[in-house]
């Protein structure tokens, strides 16, 4: 398998994403441009967001120690955060059946398809992985067994640990979103990208992110608008982060939550972001 991904990237640049039909399983029965391979300055990173199947892994070239505006220990210490994320990734498994029906009860089911998680044996935890426009940045590891820490970030890629859903990738521009909902979890945003094609949710992946990270989301917002829902024991920081962030975008606001996205039934969930969508429509 690695001798056809090296032919599918040989001629990509560092930098880019290229979707396309694995190999192994063929999209499935649709089709579907499900294998990513990303390039980037270390080497290559495939994987298939397909449930079933279980190609995945990286082919690395030597990490670049020495970046000339860095410390050379400190790009020594992110190199090796970086390159123990990718081996810590490429020990995933696919979904035991117990935890797939677990997550989809909670979530359900589109919402489990947008999230692709992967399985983690011997820490217990799933791990989330963080996709912006196709290309994986990193992963977050949660555990629901109790363990401590519930979540555990890691970074892939220099770039913000940010994730987009949207229920309409396929649509090859047919379908034009209303506008943006910012949450603060990844399983909050799948759900409300998988309540309605009228929406691209964004995970800050906690409460905040960098200046970097909400350059990306003025990019995929453009001049839709933009509303932040954080959690319910955040909304004094969902406020906040709207007044601090409003300039960038065409409209911006913000929504207080009764309790978690990710907790609510889909009635529940449907009529909030029907609200929002309702606000933005007569915007």
């Amino acid at each position: 398998m690695k001798e056809e991904i090296k032919l599918l990237s040989a001629h990509m640049r560092r930098g880019d994403t290229l979707r396309t039909t694995c190999p192994s399983c063929g999209g499935g029965s649709s089709g579907e441009a499900s294998l990513s391979i990303t390039k980037d300055e270390e080497g290559v990173v495939y994987y298939c967001f397909r449930a079933s199947c279980p190609v995945k892994g990286s082919y690395r070239s030597k990490p670049n120690l020495y970046v000339q505006d860095e410390a050379p220990s400190k790009r020594n210490d992110e190199d090796a955060k970086r390159m123990a994320a990718f081996n810590l990734w490429d020990e995933t498994v696919t979904l035991p059946g117990g935890v797939m029906n677990f997550l989809t009860d909670a979530f359900g089911r589109a919402a489990v398809e947008l999230l692709y998680p992967r399985y983690h044996l011997s820490t217990d935890r799933v791990m989330y992985p963080c996709m912006w426009r196709g290309r994986m940045r990193g992963f977050v590891a949660r555990s629901y067994s109790g363990a401590r820490p519930k979540s555990l970030s890691y970074k892939m890629l220099d770039k913000a640990l940010i994730a987009r859903y949207t229920a309409h990738e396929n649509d090859y521009g047919l379908h034009t979103p209303k506008g943006v909902i910012v949450v603060e979890d990844m399983p909050s945003a799948a759900t409300v990208a998988a309540t309605s094609r009228d929406v691209i949710a964004v995970a800050l992946n906690g409460t905040n992110t960098t200046e970097e990270g909400w350059l990306d989301i003025q990019d995929t917002a453009g001049a839709l608008p933009v509303c932040i829902v954080l959690d319910a024991d955040a909304q004094e920081k969902g406020v906040r982060l709207m007044m601090r962030h409003k300039h960038r975008f065409q409209s911006a606001s913000s929504y207080i939550l009764p309790k978690d996205f990710k907790d609510m039934n889909p009635k529940e969930r449907g009529e909030i972001v029907n609200s929002i969508i309702e606000r933005w429509r007569s915007e």
